[in-house]
């Protein structure tokens, strides 16, 4: 693991990927996950990042890597929502959470981001989307409402029309 997150001096690209190389063929998650999340180069811990595959472990680099490279690949290969919800909720970065963010379209997770959000971005994103679904909303309400009066004086006319024609046919 030191070796591959480069912890002593004169180590360099080769041997850390080959110390992960080592560590993927271990199976070693958590080692690999940490050298995902610490690799001085980002080489290494995209390298790092290819042998993970838990929905869990992949959210945590998207969410704490240095490299913004890594947190997007981590990030795009989580397939689990409620992982999704967690990256935007608790990712202090910028990217993930965004992407985040619009991977949702229900009210319930966009107002979870907005209240509880690490990333004032995020937060903010989610209000704006939320903001739209309500004036989506509201423009639908107008729309049926007019839609509504319309029809109603459509009625009324016509029931103005027959009244009339029943008032010639008598006076006739």
């Amino acid at each position: 693991r030191d070796i591959a997150i480069e912890g002593f001096e004169g180590i360099g690209e080769t041997e850390s990927l080959a110390a992960v190389a080592t560590l993927d063929g271990l199976h070693d998650v958590k080692t690999l996950a940490v050298v995902a999340k610490t690799a001085p180069r980002e080489v290494t811990a995209a390298h790092a990042l290819a042998g993970i595959t838990d929905s869990h472990t992949l959210g945590s680099i998207a969410r704490h890597s240095e490299h913004e490279s890594v947190r997007r690949s981590a990030f795009e290969a989580i397939r689990d929502p409620a992982e999704m919800l967690s990256v935007a909720i608790n990712s202090e970065f910028k990217d993930p959470t965004l992407s985040a963010v619009e991977r949702f379209t229900e009210r319930p997770e966009l107002e979870q981001i907005a209240a509880r959000a690490r990333n004032k971005s995020a937060a903010k994103r989610a209000k704006m989307i939320l903001k739209e679904m309500d004036e989506a909303i509201s423009r639908a309400a107008a729309a049926e409402k007019d839609a509504a009066a319309a029809a109603m004086v459509e009625a009324e006319a016509a029931r103005a029309a027959e009244r009339d024609a029943a008032a010639r046919e008598q006076a006739a």
